[in-house]
């Protein structure tokens, strides 16, 4: 059986995804947020928390994930690996990312009310150094 499993594990190593191809413990995503002058004033009333983070395309689970406020905005910040939620969601084995922003008026990304405002970026890659520049303005 020892056998069996060694033999399974080289076969791994040798048809495995190259180093470069998925992002691993080093993926960095640069953010850029703002709001735009005419959405801030039409649409927020309160200074409400922003939500920000990164999630596979087509899923709404964080794989990477910060809070601000409205007030705080624009905003740029890194997300890293070491901005995971819960452990089993990662940015590890992703090649392709979305960037979510979400303005929850009731303070809870989880609880969906009337005067929250969500956006997400187009599909973005990471380069071949597992890094990628994303700039989002929050705007109807």
């Amino acid at each position: 059986m020892k056998r069996f499993i060694k033999l399974f594990i080289l076969l791994l190593s040798m048809v495995g995804l190259p180093q470069s191809a998925v992002a691993g413990d080093d993926a960095e995503i640069q953010v850029s947020i703002t709001v735009s002058n005419q959405l801030a004033a039409e649409r927020f009333s309160q200074n409400w928390p922003v939500h920000i983070y990164l999630a596979a395309p087509g899923s709404r689970a964080p794989l990477s994930y910060t809070i601000s406020q409205l007030d705080k905005l624009p905003l740029s910040v890194t997300l890293t690996e070491h901005h995971q939620v819960l452990p089993t969601l990662s940015l590890k084995g992703h090649r392709e990312l979305v960037l979510i922003a979400k303005v929850s008026s009731s303070g809870d990304p989880h609880v969906a009310g009337a005067e929250d405002y969500r956006q997400i970026s187009p599909v973005f890659r990471l380069d071949a150094q597992q890094r990628a520049d994303v700039n989002m303005v929050l705007q109807e």
